[in-house]
């Protein structure tokens, strides 16, 4: 059996990390320096982390809020997907929100992704996570970090990724229906009972994720990225993030794009124009995907390599909201 070679990296480093850290101050630490970066399962999360944490003084914080693998997280009431709306008093949440964006929730997990030396001096957390963008809006709100980064990937992209990496057999959780979405916009109740197919489903799931924190107003509070904008363009896709963010883009990232990320498949390569899902998704699952994008009002994702940029990234409101 082949080893993969990037996980048994990140086993080590998870086991040794936390021991290391004993020589961290979080005190010290200036939490306005925080980037934390947002998106669904298999959207470039991780990717996007280590290209952000290439800045010196960085580093990567991983999936502090995975319920599976962070008991304190599940003890506390955090969730697979958290819909904490922006009038929400959560003092249990927010004080571990606090600890995390403060460098204090180190564990074999969440310091997997950090190479193993003495870390004496911290100057930024780049924390990484699937599980917060229905409460992205309260976090923005509650604490004085750095814009957040919104990473969005195609939903048919995201699936065929899900497929390709052996997952497909997790795709019933996607059939569970989300009570506290449907109580804040009941007008998507008829929308998911008519839902059939694992596709649809799962496109439906993809749009709720999103559906909170792009409904927000524009400007956002939060920096939109678009996985296919970076995939297709570029590092010089990366010019106004690193600016808005006041860093200044690593010498070497030219390199570090072209990089599979730790989260790769292992057979991947970063191929600009090709929307490999074609070949994974049926052309009519692929119909009955866009068709749930429209009920959800973000048909700016089509049959295409690329999004509408012009509606996705316009300082004019959407339909959404």
């Amino acid at each position: 059996m082949k080893i993969n070679t990037d996980n048994a990296k990140a086993l080590a480093r998870g086991y040794v990390n936390p021991f290391l850290f004993k020589f961290w101050h979080a005190s010290e630490y200036d939490i306005s320096n925080t980037v934390l970066i947002s998106g669904c399962n298999r959207s470039g999360t991780t990717w996007l982390a280590e290209l952000i944490a290439a800045v010196p003084g960085s580093t990567i914080l991983f999936e502090p809020f995975h319920v599976q693998n962070m008991k304190e997280a599940r003890k506390i009431g955090f969730k697979t997907r958290n819909y904490v709306f922006p009038e929400a008093d959560w003092p249990e949440g927010e004080e571990y929100i606090h600890r995390v964006l403060t460098g204090q929730v180190l564990t074999p997990w969440t310091t997997s992704h950090i190479p193993m030396r003495i870390k004496y001096n911290i100057d930024r957390w780049v924390v990484k996570d699937i599980c917060t963008n229905p409460m992205l809006e309260w976090i923005i709100e509650k604490f004085p970090i750095r814009p957040p980064l919104l990473l969005l990937r195609h939903p048919c992209a995201v699936l065929a990724s899900i497929i390709k990496r052996g997952w497909g057999d997790s795709l019933s959780m996607y059939i569970q229906a989300d009570q506290a979405f449907t109580e804040r916009y009941p007008e998507f109740r008829s929308v998911l009972a008519g839902l059939t197919t694992v596709e649809e489903v799962f496109t439906a799931r993809w749009c709720i994720d999103y559906y909170l924190p792009l409904s927000m107003e524009r400007p956002y509070p939060f920096q939109l990225v678009s996985y296919e904008q970076l995939l297709n363009h570029g590092p010089d896709a990366l010019v106004p993030v690193f600016e808005r963010l006041g860093l200044d883009m690593p010498e070497h990232i030219d390199q570090l794009f072209h990089k599979p990320s730790a989260k790769a498949s292992h057979d991947y390569a970063r191929q600009r124009k090709t929307p490999g899902w074609h070949k994974i998704l049926s052309k009519g699952q692929i119909e009955r995907m866009l068709i749930v994008l429209k009920h959800f009002d973000m048909d700016f994702y089509q049959d295409d390599p690329e999004p509408d940029y012009q509606a996705l990234f316009s300082d004019n409101p959407l339909r959404l909201g």
